[in-house]
């Protein structure tokens, strides 16, 4: 636009001198968001480690598989930022923008279906409990990473919706937004009506 402003729920002015950055300079400052990201992650993985109580000798596994969750939650968290700069770069970018507010949309209803499939095959059963597989240990990880994703999924997308000039764009990201938050609150009841009944 002439004034340099793009119709959005965010108004940022003056554009001039972002406009004018040059497209590789752009993407270095967004690879190195992502690469501090992962530095991040590695350090709290990495503390994790150096804290470790003593009867995390003997629960090895389960203490691994708890800092394996914590490099990926913060991680996440902290790709939050290079993400919303590369977005705010792409601001006048349409088909970005459609494609991403349809997999944002994509991931944010595969979060209510693997909490409906894991919650399916953890129904109690009649008689002793089955082994669990490799497989089915695998897919509730999965599950697990999904459901703790939730934290930095819905403020990504209610922040993308706030920066997005398209309307159809900005709708389908809050959508995601709020399935995000339906799912947060759907697991937060249901660990407190476990604590309540336990």
């Amino acid at each position: 636009m002439p004034d340099g402003t793009f119709p959005g729920l965010l108004q940022i002015e003056p554009m001039d001198k972002v406009s004018a950055m040059k497209t590789s300079l752009k993407i270095a400052i967004v690879l190195l968001g992502y690469l501090a990201a992962l530095g991040f992650g590695f350090l709290a993985n990495e503390l994790h480690e150096w804290l470790a109580p003593d009867w995390a000798n003997q629960s090895s596994g389960m203490y691994a598989e708890g800092g394996a969750i914590l490099f990926f939650e913060v991680t996440g968290v902290a790709c939050v930022v290079p993400t919303l700069l590369a977005l705010f770069f792409l601001r006048k970018v349409p088909w970005f923008w459609n494609t991403y507010s349809w997999a944002m949309l994509a991931l944010a209803l595969s979060g209510p279906l693997l909490e409906a499939v894991g919650i399916g095959l953890n129904r109690p059963v009649n008689g002793p409990a089955p082994v669990m597989s490799t497989t089915a240990s695998l897919f509730f990880l999965l599950v697990l990473v999904r459901i703790f994703s939730v934290l930095f999924l819905a403020p990504a997308d209610l922040l993308s919706a706030l920066l997005s000039a398209d309307p159809k764009c900005r709708r389908r990201l809050l959508i995601a937004f709020a399935l995000e938050c339906a799912l947060g609150i759907f697991v937060l009841l249901n660990i407190a009506t476990r604590h309540k009944f336990m």
